[in-house]
């Protein structure tokens, strides 16, 4: 019932609704097609779907057939004791393989799957399931699964079943999930209670059986904790250390998608934005670039999300009927208390996570779910035969649905793949139109549509992307794209804003791309240096990158407007100074250094102070500055203020102090070759000056043989 359930809410977001009933039950998506196809200069559709993504609400509509299918068949299976313990069998052995690979991985040190797919650095285990936090849910389903059957057996049976539930629970403290650790906690808790529950009970009808049970399972428990204690001390205690208040304000945390995701909800109450659908949704809403999030990361506030308010509410009274079920099921055995404290297991889990997405651990929750609530089969002989040809019938249907929706839907990213490159032809503009029909929240396809418009010299081109902009408001490649469009429409201000905002919500790779635009579109640096935000907290990112392009004239109008912005920051005046002396304009660097070098005295601002100050005939005070500068841990600063200090001592004469400024120097840089053959360069200069020739020649060949080396 309550997969079915979920299929239904499912199938009626496909469902095409009038528009004038649209109107009070979708509103939010009805506005959607219909500005998107004013942006195109068309009538408003008549029928519209509620899902903001047909194609992949027909790719879920078709797993939920499958799994449907799946608790259809092992509920059946399940009416039967003896097939109970069959599930549960192979449930396990699959997870135990899915164990067997991840230590096959641990023991060849292979960091990528099957020596072919790459997994995330912070993975502790690898193996066919690439998540850590999914890895720990399969297996803290695995450990209460595995005792309850190895309970129901004897001899070395159960020892290999209770041998593979301290391994599950291992392997799931082993990946320092925190979720997995509260999932563990609680499937392992019900087995041992319900146990004992059914124990006492048994034992007040005047038996006392299960006391070997009983013994193993309080002695799998223990073996647990002490697995917690020896295995995850540092992992997850760790984790839980460093879990504090600082994260709920983390903009690519899950607490935030959380609290974005509330808008969504407001939006969508009625029917939800439609299963699958939710990665092109929350783009909307979300505050960060071009970071994407293909779930909530909670299966319980996705459900809200997925299915409106009305579709949440019939799911929560199906899972207080299992939950009931389960409650009077999991005294009847240590099977029944092992499925129900896997089910648990999952259900805590998933408050944090989205492991049910995951169509193993799906199908391993709906096994366990099966064995705690069994069908009950009806002995008609009359009706039997009628009702076998209708549900081999109906699971016809809904095999064929299910292939047909698996081999037509594709996702957004495939589809962009299509025409990801502009072009004026007539069939890749007709494709883009009919991808953005099938995805009307892809923000992205309507970028290219825009892009394949200008191509064609489309004046509609500037509406697509203005709804671009909407649908996904922080994405820096539409920035960019509508920066473009922008200058070719002879609007330069505007393009300049858009490429600012590009420029605050890309990441560097990207930001390179974009100051190239702006370059390309703004040859002049002061131009150019108004395609760039203001906000100070960028300077460290751009910057550098101009500097690496060596538009250092570009750089300095940019750090020049910032400051006129923020006179008062002194992180800029600092930048400012770096900027100049790379411009090699040692009038603004004067200033800018003495200001920096007032407010916040570091190496840093010394080095470029003395340089400033010597460039203004001013040597000695800038030996001065540089034998007063402050101590710096950073070892390139070290080497650039030593060869600074040996240079002004060289011009000014003191060509022993220089000579000693750059032994001390080498003493200190004998670890690191590439510093040690720049100060010997240095020093080979002070020789020249001192007469020493040879001495000169051999600094320099030792340098180059260090250089080479390195």
């Amino acid at each position: 019932m309550l997969v079915g359930l979920a299929t239904a809410l499912t199938a009626v977001q496909l469902v095409p609704i009038p528009a004038s009933i649209a109107e009070v039950i979708v509103p939010t998506k009805l506005a959607l097609v219909e500005d998107n196809a004013r942006a195109l200069d068309r009538a408003g559709p008549a029928w519209t779907v509620a899902t903001y993504d047909a194609l992949a609400t027909s790719y879920e509509l078709a797993k939920l057939c499958g799994y449907f299918a799946l608790a259809w068949i092992s509920c059946r299976l399940a009416a039967q004791p003896a097939m109970r313990t069959r599930l549960a069998t192979i449930s396990v052995a699959v997870i135990g393989v899915v164990l067997l690979v991840v230590i096959a991985h641990g023991v060849t040190g292979s960091r990528e799957v099957y020596g072919a797919f790459a997994t995330a650095p912070g993975n502790r285990l690898v193996g066919p399931i690439i998540n850590s936090n999914h890895v720990a849910a399969l297996f803290s389903m695995g450990a209460p699964l595995a005792v309850g059957l190895g309970m129901t057996r004897a001899g070395s049976t159960r020892v290999v079943l209770l041998t593979a539930g301290f391994a599950f629970s291992a392997a799931a403290l082993t990946t320092g999930s925190r979720g997995g650790l509260m999932g563990l906690v609680g499937g392992l808790t019900v087995l041992l209670v319900a146990h004992v529950a059914r124990r006492r009970s048994s034992h007040d009808r005047g038996r006392r059986p299960g006391t070997t049970t009983l013994a193993s399972t309080a002695a799998m428990v223990a073996i647990a904790v002490a697995g917690l204690a020896i295995i995850g001390a540092q992992t997850i205690a760790g984790d839980v250390r460093a879990t504090s208040l600082s994260e709920l304000q983390e903009p690519h945390g899950k607490y935030q998608v959380w609290w974005h995701s509330l808008e969504l909800i407001e939006d969508n109450r009625w029917l939800g934005t439609g299963r699958g659908a939710f990665e092109v949704s929350y783009h909307r809403v979300q505050p960060i670039g071009d970071l994407s999030f293909s779930h909530a990361e909670n299966s319980y506030l996705q459900a809200v999300i997925d299915w409106g308010l009305i579709g949440a509410a019939l799911l929560v009274v199906a899972l207080f009927l299992v939950a009931r079920t389960a409650l009077r099921s999991c005294r009847a055995g240590p099977l029944e208390a092992g499925a129900t404290g896997a089910v648990l297991s999952i259900a805590i889990h998933d408050i944090v996570d989205f492991s049910l997405e995951l169509p193993l651990i799906a199908m391993t929750t709906i096994v366990a779910a099966a064995i705690i609530a069994p069908a009950r089969i009806g002995t008609s002989p009359g009706k039997t035969s009628r009702r076998l040809s209708l549900r081999i019938v109906l699971l016809a249907i809904g095999a064929g649905v299910a292939i047909a929706a698996m081999l037509g839907a594709r996702t957004p990213h495939e589809v962009r793949q299509e025409f990801s490159s502009p072009s004026s032809d007539a069939r890749h503009l007709a494709r883009a139109e009919r991808a953005w029909s099938y995805h009307p929240s892809d923000a992205l396809i309507a970028g290219h549509l825009a892009q394949a418009l200008s191509a064609r010299g489309d004046v509609r081109a500037v509406s697509v992307i203005n709804r671009a902009l909407y649908l996904r408001p922080t994405h820096p490649g539409l920035h960019q794209i509508a920066a473009r469009l922008l200058a070719r429409s002879q609007r330069p201000i505007q393009a300049q804003v858009e490429l600012a905002l590009a420029l605050r919500w890309a990441d560097s790779p990207q930001s390179d791309s974009i100051i190239a635009d702006a370059l390309r579109l703004f040859p002049k640096p002061e131009e150019a240096a108004k395609a760039f935000p203001t906000d100070p907290r960028y300077l460290r990112r751009l910057q550098p990158l101009l500097t690496r392009r060596k538009e250092y004239a570009v750089a300095l109008a940019y750090v020049q407007r910032v400051a006129a912005a923020h006179p008062a920051e002194p992180a800029v005046q600092l930048h400012l100074a770096q900027a100049a002396d790379a411009a090699g304009r040692h009038d603004v660097l004067l200033v800018a250094a003495t200001a920096a070098h007032r407010a916040i005295p570091s190496a840093e601002t010394a080095w470029l102070l003395a340089r400033a100050v010597a460039a203004d005939h001013r040597r000695p005070d800038a030996i001065g500055i540089l034998r007063d500068a402050p101590a710096t841990s950073d070892p390139d600063l070290a080497v650039r203020i030593a060869v600074e200090l040996a240079r002004q001592q060289r011009l000014t004469g003191e060509l022993d102090a220089a000579r000693h400024t750059l032994t001390v120097a080498i003493e200190r840089a004998r670890a690191r070759p590439v510093h040690e053959a720049a100060l010997r360069r240095s020093l080979a200069e002070v020789e020249d000056v001192a007469g020493n020739r040879n001495q000169a020649r051999w600094e320099r060949e030792r340098a180059a043989e260090l250089a080479a080396s390195n």
